[in-house]
This record gives C-alpha cells, structure tokens and sequence, in this order.
C-alpha cells in the first residue's frame, strides 16, 4: 500500500496526549515497518521461540540447546522443512536466521546443504511427515502444531533453542492510515482510541496478543512470561525496514539445495504418509 501511495503518515494523526507519548510504548519508542518511520504503526508483538518442531518420541527437549545444534551429524537425514523459498509463512523465521549475527548466512549454507532437508511446499506435509516418524525435526511449520496436539499426536515446539535469543513478531499487529477516505476524521478519531491504554487492552484481552504498550496489564495473555517481551531484552524484531529483505537468505537456500541435487519434495495429499484428520 506504501509503494501505491494510499497511506498518510500517521503521525500527525496522533491527537492525545497519552497517544503521543513514546514511553508507554516497548523500548519507550514507536516501531515502524516503514524506513521512513512514519506510515506503518506496529502496535503488537510477541516473543517467538517456535522455529523447530520435534517429534517427542523421537528427540528429547533438553537434547537441542542452540540452532547450531541443528547441524550436528546425528540429525542429517532426519529434518523437514516448509519451503523457505516461498512468500509468507517461514518468512520471519528466515529474517531471524539470516539477519541474526550469530547465525547468518554461514548458518543457512551449512544447514540447507550438509543436513539433506525435505523440503515440502505445504506445512501439512511437514507436519505428517514430524507425527508419524519420518522425520525427527521439522523447520516452520509451527502453525500446524495446536491442531496435530490436539489430535493426540507426538509433537511440540521446540522452545530451548535460546542460544541465540529470540525474535519479535507483530503478525497482524500494526496500523496504518488510509488516505482519501470518505471519513479522515473518523479514521483519526479511531487511531487514537485503539493507540490509547483503554483501546489497546480491549484489543490485547479480544485477540490475546501482546500489545507493545507497556502500561497495561499482560498476566490475562497465554504464556505471557513466555510471549511478552523484556525491556532489557535483545531481540530482532523482524517486522522493522531493517530486516525486510529476505532476497539474500533465500538466495543461500536456493543455492544450497542446487548445490545438493534436492528438489522440493511433497504435497498436499500424499500418499506416503497418513494425513491429519
């Protein structure tokens, strides 16, 4: 929407002196998905430890420490992958790994092309592959964890992997302000409420997703020592202009696999394993 230029800076839209005020906010500061920190308000965020997905029948928690980890000789053969390659879905996952000083390009090259990953374009496939023993370890394809818990099935995050911290997400989290709107007015009027204490704990209790407004309570969210970021933490938080570019990281997957000889393999459907029901 940016590049179309349908957005209006949002912050001469901020009217309220509780809205206007930075140090309600994580880090006392705005964060914006823009570089000119002006037109995408990112409003939420959470600490994300979710990269890996085990199969705990197969690996023990306390086995994996750090995502270097991941390339000992005992695991090659034995990981699935959600294709990194492919729009949305592993893209933070890939901004942490690439953009992460103490992983990087070194990390991505070594892990896509010494550890023979099965690479699938659909997380379903992945995650049949995890819960059924095929493989041990699983990349990205958290999304599909809660529905395969609750279907019984031996699988979960893999949330030790701290070695190298953690990273923020905003997922649906940010606000923006549409230009040449019927009601500019209306729209201002209702930044300034969601932006204000009352409007973002009605947002954070309706979705339980951290708000990044520090002055409001965050024991109601799940897991919240878990998912709510510290104010002494480090963190990339993969949603700022920064870390927008994924070209590079993909670039060292692609050559990777080439350099291999993998093809994406899997489908919805297939008919090697059993499919979640």
């Amino acid at each position: 929407m940016l590049p179309a230029k349908a957005l209006d800076p949002i912050r001469p839209a901020l009217i309220l002196p509780e809205v206007v005020n930075e140090s309600f906010w994580f880090k006392k500061k705005f964060h914006f998905a823009d570089r000119e920190s002006q037109y995408v308000l990112l409003s939420a965020a959470a600490v994300i430890n979710d990269i890996v997905v085990y199969n705990t029948q197969l690996v023990r928690r306390d086995e994996l420490r750090s995502f270097w980890d991941l390339t000992n000789p005992k695991w090659k053969g034995k990981i699935a992958a959600y294709d990194p390659r492919l729009p949305g879905g592993a893209s933070n996952d890939m901004r942490f790994l690439y953009y992460n000083p103490k992983l990087g390009p070194k990390f991505i090259q070594k892990l896509f092309s010494e550890m023979e990953i099965a690479i699938a374009a659909d997380r379903r496939q992945v995650m049949d592959w995890l819960a059924t023993g095929k493989y041990a370890l699983a990349l990205f394809a958290s999304r599909e964890v809660d529905t395969a818990k609750r279907q019984g099935l031996p699988v979960d995050e893999l949330t030790s992997l701290k070695a190298e911290g953690s990273h923020l997400s905003s997922g649906a989290g940010s606000i923006a302000l549409i230009n040449r709107a019927p009601h500019p007015n209306g729209a201002r009027v209702f930044i300034n409420w969601f932006l204000s204490r009352q409007g973002q704990m009605a947002w954070q209790k309706s979705t339980d997703r951290n708000s990044l407004r520090t002055d409001i309570p965050k024991e109601s969210l799940t897991e919240w020592r878990d998912r709510v970021p510290q104010e002494d933490g480090d963190y990339i938080f993969t949603n700022l202009a920064q870390y927008d570019d994924l070209t590079p990281g993909r670039k060292i997957v692609e050559e990777a696999l080439k350099e291999t000889g993998k093809l994406r393999t899997g489908s919805p459907g297939a008919a090697e394993v059993q499919p979640l029901r």
